[in-house]
């Protein structure tokens, strides 16, 4: 009886699979179709240059507001011209226009860049959302509902494709704090008392710390959107290095079955 035995044939090999076939690493919570992917590096730029002119319109109309206070010493001392006032007026209302145009712009294009990240999530592994790339932008135009709804998408997406799968809780909520403190304080100043120069520096001294916490909320946007963005790209890196290795590994022919060969081509 022959010692020779045949080994077991190797388990069939298989290629890796391409990144974008992998299993999301969040669960899908939405029914909507998600499209191919698309960098949102450009929403991104974009938005962060809106953001950078809003943020400085912003500084500019604090700086215009402070110019109000001597004005108001003087008209304490009945030394205030009309000429003073009304070219104080006069730049005070182009910077403030100039302010709402700027935050328009801005507003639009943090918009379109959810939008397109909400869209690109599946194709980086974060599964579906439960609100699509549709509800990113419907949200904005809710009443109350945008109060909330706008922040909780960005978390959401935060998670879904951060490096470490934990999101950036803290750093969304306090943009999403400062987001909307210009608005809580805007409400605060219909509350002030009127009349006399003692209210009207009141009512100067909040629009200018308005000023300054629009600033900042345009900054801490840029700030999240980058963020954001850089985790996209960490996950776009990886699927590409996946892939490079399975299109690596289908050009190695794998071994065929059978018992070993020995160094002069035989078996043995």
């Amino acid at each position: 009886m022959s010692s020779f035995t045949t080994p077991p044939p190797p388990p069939p090999w298989t290629a890796p699979q391409p990144a974008g076939n992998q299993p999301p690493r969040f669960p899908d919570k939405g029914t909507w179709p998600p499209g191919p992917y698309r960098s949102a590096q450009r929403r991104t730029t974009v938005a962060s240059v809106s953001h950078a002119i809003a943020a400085f319109a912003a500084v500019v109309g604090a700086y215009v507001t402070l110019q109000v206070f001597p004005l108001l010493d003087k008209a304490d001392r009945f030394q205030l011209t009309m000429a003073e006032e009304e070219a104080w007026i006069e730049s005070f209302e182009a910077v403030t226009g100039f302010e709402s145009i700027t935050a328009f712009i801005a507003i639009v294009t943090l918009m379109m860049w959810l939008s397109r990240s909400v869209d690109n999530t599946p194709a980086l592994g974060g599964g579906i959302a439960r609100r699509g790339p549709r509800w990113a932008i419907g949200v904005w135009f809710i009443p109350i509902v945008n109060v909330v709804m706008p922040a909780l998408i960005l978390r959401d997406l935060a998670r879904r494709i951060s490096q470490d799968g934990k999101g950036h809780d803290r750093l969304v909520l306090a943009w999403w704090l400062i987001y909307w403190g210009p608005v809580v304080l805007g409400i605060y100043s219909a509350f002030l008392p009127a009349g006399g120069t003692d209210s009207v520096r009141d009512s100067y001294t909040l629009v200018f710390v308005i000023g300054l916490v629009n600033a900042l909320g345009y900054i801490m946007t840029i700030v999240v959107m980058r963020r954001l963005q850089q985790d996209a790209d960490f996950w776009t890196a990886r699927q590409e290095q996946e892939r490079e290795a399975a299109r690596f590994a289908t050009t190695a022919a794998p071994e065929p079955p059978g018992p070993p060969r020995s160094s002069d081509g035989g078996w043995r």
